[in-house]
């Protein structure tokens, strides 16, 4: 059985697998290897139980359970920047390898978004690694890829592409259309 909820301080090692596991996924070729095998799963737990404790009224953790296990999560909040005027950021979007194609992906961008609409937010961005193939999910779901920007992380140069829904109404009733046409 699939479903989403909101994250909770008891899910903490799970999400810390799921990040280290789906960044070692993506990021393979792309980031290096030192630095993905350098991952720490009890590292990311203490991160993910400071991020669950701070969490502000505005930013949501959301996670996709199938069964009883953890296999997905995203994060959104508002947009760090100048312009973040009613504009929101999905932060973080994964879902393990063997679970990808189910739907959890959009299912989690709509609850997100959802989310977002409900702090009075209009639109929302995302960036993603250039290389990340991930990004193709994110045109499919309607982003609209407007800036590219190289920075230097891990003594590599990255660079990442901005998506953005102008519209967040529109984005959600267009993912409850294909939800409702695919059954998922």
């Amino acid at each position: 059985m699939i479903r989403r909820r909101p994250g909770a301080y008891e899910d903490a090692a799970a999400l810390a697998q799921v990040h280290v596991s789906t960044w070692r996924d993506a990021y393979a070729g792309i980031l290096p290897t030192e630095m993905l095998v350098g991952m720490s799963v009890s590292r990311q737990t203490a991160y993910w139980r400071a991020a669950l404790m701070r969490r502000r009224s505005q930013e949501t953790i959301t996670v996709a359970m199938v069964d009883n296990a953890l296999v997905g999560f995203g994060t959104a909040g508002p947009a760090r920047g100048d312009d973040a005027v009613r504009t929101g950021e999905v932060q973080m979007l994964y879902v393990l390898h063997d679970f990808q194609e189910l739907g959890l992906g959009r299912a989690l961008l709509r609850a997100l978004f959802a989310a977002l609409r409900r702090h009075d937010m209009d639109r929302a961005t995302i960036w993603v690694v250039a290389q990340n193939p991930a990004r193709f999910f994110y045109e499919a779901m309607g982003g609209i890829a407007t800036t590219e920007h190289t920075e230097r992380l891990w003594r590599t140069d990255v660079t990442t592409v901005g998506y953005v829904w102008d519209d967040l109404d529109a984005a959600i009733q267009c993912f409850d259309e294909r939800i409702a046409r695919v059954g998922r």
